[in-house]
């Protein structure tokens, strides 16, 4: 996320200045609390556009393993209406859902092999 105070800034003739450096915030990835830091991007024009910044990888609990393995047992896809119910009793996104069912398939899929 850049900082709202530096953008959108513009000159006279209406085209944006862009600053020779922009403070970036991303979450440290070395933290498994998720503290944000601070980058400093030289010429930030060049990267605005590409700058992403990782989600932390989401930690599931015992519960909701029990549960995903457990509804995962008896179907291996879900339609999108099963997958809003799960992810609401369960607390969690329906992406996050989406993405331990799609890791949990190619998991299966090798242990079929």
């Amino acid at each position: 996320m850049v900082s709202q105070s530096v953008f959108p800034v513009f000159r006279s003739d209406r085209s944006p200045v862009i600053p020779s450096r922009t403070t970036v915030l991303c979450t440290d990835p070395l933290s498994h609390l998720g503290h944000l830091v601070r980058r400093d991007i030289p010429h930030a024009g060049d990267y605005l556009g590409r700058i992403k910044c990782r989600r932390n990888r989401t930690v599931f609990t015992d519960h909701h393993l029990t549960n995903l393995e457990r509804n995962f047992d008896r179907q291996k896809y879900l339609s999108t209406k099963e997958r809003a119910v799960l992810a609401t009793r369960l607390g969690l996104s329906q992406v996050q859902v989406k993405t331990w069912y799609q890791n949990r398939r190619m998991k299966w899929k090798k242990q079929v092999r």
